[in-house]
C-alpha cells in the first residue's frame, strides 16, 4: 500500500541546535533538518583513471608494466592514467613522476602519497621557470645555474618551446641559453622563423 509522504512545517520540527546559534535569528521558513556533510574521501581502486596532465614540452609517453600505453602530444596535455600503473610509477619513483614530466591532478591520489604531495610543494611552478627565462640574460644565466638538476631539462625545454614560438626572441639571450644548455638556440630560432 502506498504511503502519503506530507510536508510538515519547519518551524513544527524539532530540531537540535548548536549552542553558538542565535534562535532568534532562525528564519522560520528555512529547513532545519538540512546538515552540512562532508564529501567522503573518494576510495581509489585498479580501473579508477586519474586526471594528470604533461609539463613536458613536447611528446611524452609512458609504457607500464601492465601493457598500458599513455601518452601526451604537447605541454599541459590532460592524460588519464590507471590507478595500478599510476601507484607503480609513484613506488617505483619513476623520473616521470619525480622529475616531474607529469603532475597528477587528483587530490584524492595524492593523499595517499603524502611524500609525492611533499614533492609537489618544493617544487618549481612552470611560470616560476618562464620567469627565470625572462630575466636579463646575465641574471637568467646566474638563476639556471642555481636550479636543481632534475629541473634542468624541463627548463631547456620549456626554453627551447619559448625561442621556437617567439616568446624568446633577444639574439644576446638565445646565446646565453645555448652556452648555458649547449644546445643551438639559434639555429631553433631559424628554423622556427625567428629573425635572429
Amino acid at each position: 500500500m502506498p504511503t502519503k509522504k506530507t510536508n510538515t512545517p519547519a518551524r513544527n520540527r524539532q530540531k537540535a541546535v548548536k549552542p553558538d546559534v542565535n534562535i532568534a535569528e532562525i528564519n522560520e521558513t528555512e529547513d532545519l533538518n538540512e546538515v552540512e556533510v562532508p564529501v567522503p574521501k573518494r576510495k581509489l581502486k585498479d580501473g579508477d583513471y586519474i586526471m594528470c596532465h604533461s609539463v613536458t614540452a613536447g611528446g611524452l609517453n609512458i609504457n607500464c608494466r601492465s601493457r598500458n600505453h599513455y601518452e601526451s602530444k604537447d605541454y599541459g596535455d590532460p592524460i588519464e592514467i590507471e590507478y595500478r600503473d599510476l601507484v607503480e610509477l609513484v613506488r617505483k619513483h619513476s623520473d616521470h613522476i619525480f622529475v616531474p614530466r607529469i603532475i597528477i591532478d587528483d587530490e584524492d591520489f595524492l593523499e595517499e602519497f603524502p611524500e609525492l604531495k611533499r614533492f609537489y610543494a618544493e617544487q618549481f611552478t612552470v611560470s616560476d621557470l618562464k620567469e627565470i627565462l625572462r630575466l636579463s640574460p646575465d641574471r637568467m644565466e646566474k638563476e639556471i645555474e642555481k636550479l636543481p638538476s632534475d629541473v634542468m631539462g624541463t627548463i631547456r625545454s620549456l626554453a627551447a618551446t619559448m625561442v621556437g614560438n617567439g616568446e624568446i626572441d633577444s639574439v644576446r639571450k638565445i646565446r646565453t641559453l645555448t652556452k648555458v644548455f649547449g644546445t643551438d638556440f639559434n639555429l631553433l630560432s631559424e628554423l622556427f622563423g625567428g629573425d635572429n
